[in-house]
């Protein structure tokens, strides 16, 4: 029987967060709409039970993705895929490699970004599933807590193991046979 995996890519398959990277490295996070939702997601966490944070958290991800979308796409994925490709947890890769056959990269993170990412190192095996939009920005979908478990539960993908760093992706640990924190 093939083993399949789902491994997150913010701060585990990738070494950072590669949303919070770009933020800092653009300086994102002084544009009033991404400081503003940035603020209340921060007041929202600290405030609110973690249902009520996802719509703020959307929001301030899409503030960000249509600020690098206006910025230039093409020029955002180039100069951060070769970076990002840099600081992949190699020894992590080796191991999914070595382990599984079917592996998931499920994230929150930009799938675009991520794609580029695995393709500057050299990894095309891996099926991506991340945060979507379309060109024009008028459909957004966000990769994040349950809805990374109801993607992973539409390709029935059951059972696999699950490699993350944070228990932001409790939803998918309820669904995994084992949990690896990274």
């Amino acid at each position: 029987m093939e083993k399949t995996c789902v491994v997150d890519f913010d701060e585990t398959l990738l070494t950072l967060d590669s949303t919070r990277y770009m933020l800092i490295k653009e300086r994102l996070y002084l544009r009033l709409p991404i400081l503003f939702f940035g603020l209340l997601f921060l007041l929202a966490r600290a405030l609110f039970p973690r249902t009520w944070q996802v719509g703020i958290r959307r929001r301030a991800k899409y503030a960000t993705l249509l600020t690098l979308h206006r910025s230039g796409e093409d020029r955002v994925i180039q100069k951060y895929s070769k970076d990002f490709s840099q600081r992949l947890n190699t020894k992590l890769i080796d191991t999914l490699r070595h382990t599984y056959q079917n592996i998931y990269v499920v994230s929150s993170a930009w799938r675009p970004l991520i794609q580029a990412t695995l393709a500057e190192a050299g990894i095309a095996d891996f099926q991506i599933i991340g945060t979507e939009l379309t060109n024009d920005f008028s459909q957004f979908s966000t990769c994040w807590g349950e809805e990374k478990a109801r993607r992973v539960q539409a390709l029935a993908l059951l059972p696999f193991d699950l490699y993350t760093d944070s228990k932001d992706d409790a939803p998918l640990m309820r669904m995994a046979s084992n949990v690896i924190m990274v």
